[in-house]
């Protein structure tokens, strides 16, 4: 008997003591998970590169300030960074099966100026540069020399530059 007493003296005290733990108390909060998706980038097609008349054994050079400089404008997320390249970019200029040889100059933008705050880049190399932090725009002038040196027979010469624009995720 004196087991069973001592082992209902155990069981109550169990009993109580775990009637007596404090009762488990939860706590939870939320938050909201959000996003904003930005414009998708664009690139817009300006002025063409325009040599006008060439002379026969001359050089011909158009400044990316001049009014017939190439140019371009790309537009999306303000201050995201873009890389754009050009994805066509001729070395030459060609009227049938004949070659007027070409090399190019390049500045970009975040304003459509050419000279105040351009930064110069190679064209056949591209750039990777932010747009501007509050409209979103980047301006990119194109000039270039062409080569009539070699005299080249008489006629319109042309190629067609692309430019293809790609925001870098930063």
């Amino acid at each position: 008997m004196k087991q069973f007493t001592a082992f209902l003296g155990a069981a109550v005290a169990v009993a109580i003591g775990l009637s007596l733990a404090p009762a488990r108390v939860s706590a939870q909060a939320s938050i909201t998970a959000t996003a904003v998706v930005e414009p998708a980038l664009t690139v817009n097609a300006g002025n063409d590169l325009e040599f006008g008349s060439v002379l026969p054994g001359f050089m011909k050079t158009i400044a990316v300030s001049d009014a017939t400089a190439g140019t371009f404008d790309l537009a999306g997320a303000g201050g995201a960074e873009v890389n754009f390249t050009f994805s066509a970019l001729p070395s030459d200029l060609t009227f049938g099966a004949n070659n007027l040889p070409i090399t190019y100059t390049g500045v970009h933008n975040t304003v459509n100026d050419p000279i105040t705050g351009a930064t110069s880049f190679t064209p056949s190399a591209g750039d990777t540069t932010p747009l501007h932090g509050t409209t979103g725009e980047l301006y990119v002038f194109l000039g270039g020399t062409v080569d009539a040196t070699g005299s080249p027979p008489a006629g319109t010469y042309t190629g067609t530059v692309t430019l293809t624009g790609a925001y870098t995720g930063n």
